[in-house]
């Protein structure tokens, strides 16, 4: 499932409970609560999600638990039930919008939390695997990758950063095999930042990417259709006037730009589906032996 659709499905989830939930009044705060859902909801939305996601593991659950100061499961219910009681009087006295804006704050911190235990996890599973290889750092690697699908020459580059075709071949491989099985995507992550801007700068463009959240979409399901009907991704993109860093660039900027606003602004979901559906259709008839029309 990707994110859009996860994003998607949040909503939805969260909109079906509230429909069945019962508008209380002000709600005490659950005794017992190490968490205050005024102050920092988050740490709360990021402690059952941990929680729920390792339920079936007694063990991990019962670790957690006393990671955040619950007491049993019967103490991690209250609290659940004490939670929907805050959302309900939330939405009640202060309107849908206000519980949205809480719920998008929550998702971005359980969002960087996730970064942050995911980098923390490779470093005490294999710290060696952010160690520059022959010197180069996997930034390194990442911005004069980006300067060379910008168009630079890699002979230039190459002479610029101390190596040769031997060399650059080599690390090259390396960190692109480090790469593969990173699962924490960790590496992957630390590239992209490095990419991100040296395209920019070699490209002569801004961090807003040149493309529209529109054109975004058609690349994608473009894409997704050359892909079934075994076309050449890249030469739809071609045709679509974008390149590789591109794509890249807006897929880097539109998709963190989604998953920071599409929960408190729910007209970006519909959009997204809208279009989605429509590029969808638009090139739904790509077949292999042809090229797609645009």
């Amino acid at each position: 499932m990707g994110l859009f659709d996860r994003l998607k499905g949040l909503v939805t989830t969260g909109e079906a409970e509230r429909d069945t939930q019962p508008i209380h009044a002000y709600p005490q705060q659950e005794q017992e609560s190490p968490f205050d859902f005024d102050e920092s909801p988050e740490e709360w939305f990021i402690a059952s999600r941990r929680i729920e996601q390792a339920w079936e593991d007694e063990g991990k659950r019962e670790d957690l638990f006393y990671q955040y100061g619950i007491q049993n499961e019967s103490h991690f219910r209250r609290l659940n039930e004490a939670w929907t009681e805050h959302q309900n009087h939330l939405v009640a006295t202060r309107g849908e919008q206000a519980w949205r804006e809480v719920f998008q704050d929550c998702l971005n911190a359980e969002t960087a939390a996730m970064r942050t235990q995911e980098h923390a996890t490779l470093v005490a599973t294999d710290p060696g695997l952010l160690e520059p290889i022959e010197g180069v750092s996997i930034q390194d690697y990442g911005r004069i990758v980006a300067r060379m699908v910008a168009g630079q020459d890699l002979a230039v580059l190459l002479r610029e950063s101390g190596m040769d075709q031997a060399k650059y071949d080599r690390v090259s491989e390396a960190w692109n095999q480090r790469m593969a099985v990173d699962t924490t995507f960790t590496l992957t992550g630390e590239y992209g930042k490095a990419f991100m801007p040296a395209s920019n700068e070699a490209c002569g463009t801004t961090e807003t990417p040149a493309f529209s959240w529109e054109e975004y979409i058609e690349a994608t399901e473009a894409m997704s259709a050359a892909t079934s009907a075994g076309v050449d991704p890249q030469a739809v993109l071609k045709q679509l006037g974008m390149s590789l860093s591109d794509y890249v660039n807006a897929g880097q900027h539109w998709g963190e730009w989604f998953n920071q606003n599409a929960i408190r602004n729910p007209a970006i979901l519909e959009e997204h589906t809208t279009l989605s559906e429509k590029y969808r259709a638009k090139y739904a008839l790509a077949k292999n032996d042809q090229d797609l029309e645009f």
